[in-house]
């Protein structure tokens, strides 16, 4: 059936956007922006891929337009705490191991599980309900495992409106 939808698609497109989408179709994913926060980044390549498609752009826009910075903030401080504490030469390799560690455990405790919620309620129904379903648009299972007794409605702020410092 995926390899009629994508002759079909093929057929029918003459875009980029429908080379992007018939890719997603054969199952390959696009490289995630951040490893360690893998659901976070197909937020950002799920409203990437869906906003391309002249099929579901209206139906992602609004919620692409708040999760999109949101997510590329999340993994932005990520990556820039990760890196601070790589490039800080006054601190031993274990206890940066250590920091990194804490870092990695923190972020995917709390970031991790309110992008797998907000994929799963926004974006990524929108495209379990339409006939493409792009990879990029399914969830990780393997991370952000809400912690117990805790709902989607409970995590999610943590990405769309973090604690200021």
């Amino acid at each position: 059936m995926r390899t009629l939808a994508a002759l079909v698609l093929t057929a029918l497109c003459a875009l980029p956007a429908c080379d992007v989408l018939e890719e997603r179709l054969d199952g390959k994913a696009a490289p995630l922006k951040e490893a360690d926060l893998p659901n976070c980044s197909r937020v950002l390549t799920c409203c990437a891929n869906l906003g391309a498609s002249s099929l579901t752009s209206g139906a992602v826009q609004d919620s692409c337009e708040a999760l999109v910075p949101a997510t590329d903030t999340v993994i932005t401080q990520y990556q820039v705490g990760r890196q601070k504490i790589e490039q800080d030469q006054a601190t031993s390799a274990e206890t940066k191991a250590q920091l990194l560690a804490e870092l990695r455990q923190t972020t995917q405790g709390t970031m991790e599980p309110a992008c797998r919620c907000l994929l799963e309620e926004t974006v990524g129904k929108v495209s379990a309900n339409n006939f493409l379903s792009p990879i990029d648009c399914e969830t990780v299972t393997s991370s952000g495992a809400l912690p117990d007794g805790k709902q989607c409605s409970d995590v999610t702020d943590a990405v769309l409106n973090p604690p200021t410092e």
